[in-house]
């Protein structure tokens, strides 16, 4: 088991990736390989010269109100089925969490291909995806679509930036360096980048894959005033919110015909990620790392301290009793081995209340954080 040194090195588990996950296309791998491998560290086990299993893990910068954190999105868990309960892939997702927790980095993340794999490293859900399908609109208004350039780049993630800062607490950072590596990453497989403009007004951002059966948006970040439930993206709908959501709906139907066909244009384009009005389904897992970086960001109404007992099997500068002490700016933990902790919870139940959002019978004056949003694929 070691880290593989070099990008050409890296490269070596492209194959076990094409016989692990053979959905992804050799233009997407093409993209990912030039693109990732540069930058992401990969975990890998060997067995006669071969690797048989690997975790990738892409770094990500996270914004955390208002705050930059490092984190790290963890792809392409992959173990060939000869090589499959030995414990291979445990031993790596240990290593490597036991390596980013010591770095003092707060949580690492996930898209699960099967949620039962992780749960028993504390992994749990934080983010929900949103499915829907884009309705049809009559008129486009003063709504319309372009095709985002390199020069849109900047004024997109500062567009991007701000609504979702306005939305959410944890997602990761919008730059023109993300937008430029998912502009690569879409096309890949035929896609791009759009802007929505109102008149002159940047009004939203999206990106998509065309498909033989049907569009799919990846993601759509618009103006809280064009979306048809923008209360679950925390803004109150305009009145004539529907209204404005249809010519959204048309506008980027018009920009479809014009650019991948009519039948696109007529057809089902899904909607991913955005808050339109849909089927709700569980996308990411995280698990908490570092529990004191983690914390710092937690508040309370006002001072408050819980002596909080926690259990991690894994890492064990998470253990312990602590006292915990909140403020309407940040918190802390301090080792209280002597005290009677009033609560104990696993590293997995910390993830779920504080990063998660799940409710905390008792406890309703801290508060977890408010919304991730994470759309990220590799």
């Amino acid at each position: 088991m070691r880290y593989l040194e070099s990008k050409e090195e890296r490269g070596r588990t492209r194959k076990l990736w094409e016989e692990i996950f053979p959905e992804d296309s050799e233009a997407f791998l093409d993209y990912y390989y030039t693109e990732k491998t540069g930058t992401n560290e990969i975990l890998a086990d060997e067995a006669g010269g071969e690797i048989v299993s690997m975790v990738q893990w892409n770094p990500y910068p996270l914004w955390v109100n208002g705050r930059i954190w490092d984190s790290r999105y963890l792809v392409a868990v992959a173990t060939l089925p000869e090589y499959r309960r030995q414990k291979r892939m445990a031993r790596l997702l240990e290593a490597g969490m036991k390596k980013y927790a010591s770095l003092g980095m707060p949580f690492c993340w996930l898209m699960p291909a099967k949620e039962e794999i992780y749960l028993p490293f504390g992994f749990r859900y934080v983010f929900q995806k949103w499915e829907g399908e884009l309705p049809f609109g009559i008129s486009a208004g003063d709504l319309s679509v372009v095709t985002l350039t390199d020069e849109d780049l900047t004024a997109a993630a500062f567009f991007l930036e701000r609504e979702l800062e306005d939305r959410f607490q944890v997602f990761p950072e919008r730059t023109e360096e993300y937008l430029r590596t998912l502009q690569k990453e879409v096309a890949s497989e035929g896609g791009g980048l759009a802007a929505v403009l109102n008149k002159e007004e940047l009004a939203g951002v999206f990106s998509y894959w065309p498909g033989e059966e049907q569009t799919e948006i990846r993601e759509l970040v618009a103006d809280s005033r064009f979306l048809p439930d923008a209360l679950r993206q925390g803004k109150e709908p305009s009145p004539d919110s529907e209204k404005r959501a249809g010519e959204l709906a048309a506008a980027i139907r018009s920009y479809f015909r014009k650019t991948i066909s009519a039948k696109a244009a007529e057809g089902t384009i899904s909607v991913v990620n955005t808050g339109w009005l849909g089927k709700e389904k569980p996308a990411i897992m995280a698990r908490i790392l570092n529990l004191k970086a983690f914390v710092r960001e937690i508040r309370s109404w006002g001072p408050k301290t819980i002596l909080l007992k926690v259990q991690d099997d894994i890492l064990e500068e998470n253990n312990g009793v602590f006292r915990w002490e909140l403020t309407s700016t940040d918190s802390r933990l301090i080792p209280a081995p002597d005290e009677e902790p009033e609560l104990v919870l696993t590293i997995a139940e910390l993830t779920e209340w504080l990063l998660g959002g799940k409710e905390r019978e008792g406890y309703s004056e801290v508060f977890p954080f408010q919304g991730c949003f994470f759309t990220e694929i590799v």
